[in-house]
């Protein structure tokens, strides 16, 4: 059989501590200009691991999600360890999807995004917010999310590149 052939179906799971070396393996190929540590990842995980999943075929992880509570306007830190969720949430933020080139193309993004949508709709939390990056603004539009503005924006957004753009998507509650 061909190395590159495609065996099973791409299927989303929870992430779990065993997935981190993988989730940074991911990372450090798709995110070049923005790493994050894994004790980073682990944190996300234990405080909101409903919203952390990884992308796998059979045995072999091919990308990862990672969402939670937060609030609307607000950027959480690149790389910064959080020691508690915001007690009060309005929105579930998607901090990353990084999916492999041989996990894209067969709408795993927008099935991640219908995941974390039910969570948010679950737990009363109106919109889903994230920051664009490397000029992915057309995906994340062609999910819902448009372009928003909210005070001190830009200087959130500096440490995230030159084509960052803070988006939001409002839910049907």
């Amino acid at each position: 059989m061909d190395q590159a052939e495609e065996v099973g179906p791409l299927v989303w799971r929870r992430a779990a501590a065993a997935d981190l070396d993988a989730i940074v393996a991911i990372q450090d190929q798709v995110h070049t200009m923005l790493p994050e540590q894994r004790a980073t990842f682990a944190n996300k995980l234990m405080l909101f691991g409903e919203g952390c999943l990884v992308l796998g075929r059979d045995d072999v992880v091919l990308g990862y999600g990672i969402s939670y509570p937060w609030r609307l306007g607000d950027v959480p830190p690149l790389d910064t360890p959080m020691t508690a969720l915001p007690e009060r949430a309005d929105c579930l933020f998607v901090h990353d999807v990084a999916i492999l080139p041989a996990g894209r193309g067969a709408g795993a993004g927008r099935r991640y995004i219908g995941h974390v949508s039910t969570l948010a709709r679950r737990d009363r939390l109106p919109s889903l917010a994230l920051v664009s990056v490397y000029d992915s603004r057309p995906i994340w539009t062609a999910c819902g999310f448009k372009m928003t503005s909210a005070p001190d924006m830009a200087k959130k957004l500096a440490v995230y590149g030159s084509t960052a753009c803070y988006m939001t998507a409002s839910l049907d509650l």
